[in-house]
């Protein structure tokens, strides 16, 4: 069953405290820890293939902070995923694709010459060992740029020197 939150998010999104936009371009107010009584009524009479809509497509969430529409969709594909179960192969090759697209990017934004930096540190509940790596170089203006290339466990947490850093690189 899907929850009023996530009918109301499915349809809206916030523009300004407390104004909410709907995909058909109404706004409706609704005031911060209030529930979403007041989207949902919109959604329950304005759009009445609601629940239709909703089981062929993501559920959107409120994500429109500061990250660009083609990421909150792709949030929204990954969490539909994991909330209604996608076979294994699909879901394989639709992650591979994922990989590619995000590998072509890094490369096409990454210049000729940059640096590495990793950065270690350990979880104390469950005392596993994470390795960041992240690319480093100046942008156009000259202004430092940092992105993150990989972020997992070491490979080997016997050993934390630099023969088990190298080995995750």
């Amino acid at each position: 069953m899907v929850s009023k939150r996530d009918i109301a998010l499915h349809y809206f999104t916030p523009t300004s405290e407390p104004k909410w936009r709907c995909r058909c371009g109404i706004e409706r107010s609704q005031r911060k820890n209030s529930g979403y009584e007041n989207l949902f009524s919109h959604v329950s009479q304005k759009h009445p293939n609601y629940l239709d809509e909703i089981k062929n497509g993501p559920v959107q969430q409120d994500l429109n902070f500061g990250i660009s529409a083609k990421a909150r969709k792709i949030y929204g594909w990954l969490e539909w995923v994991v909330i209604n179960g996608i076979s294994r192969p699909s879901l394989v090759t639709y992650l591979k694709n994922l990989t590619i697209a995000v590998e072509d990017q890094i490369t096409e934004e990454l210049p000729d010459v940059f640096g590495i930096i990793t950065d270690g540190w350990s979880d104390g509940s469950t005392s596993t060992h994470y390795q960041a790596i992240f690319a480093t170089y100046a942008d156009k203006e000259f202004k430092p740029v940092s992105s993150l290339l990989s972020f997992s466990p070491l490979l080997n947490e016997e050993d934390l020197g630099a023969t088990s850093q190298v080995e995750l690189i």
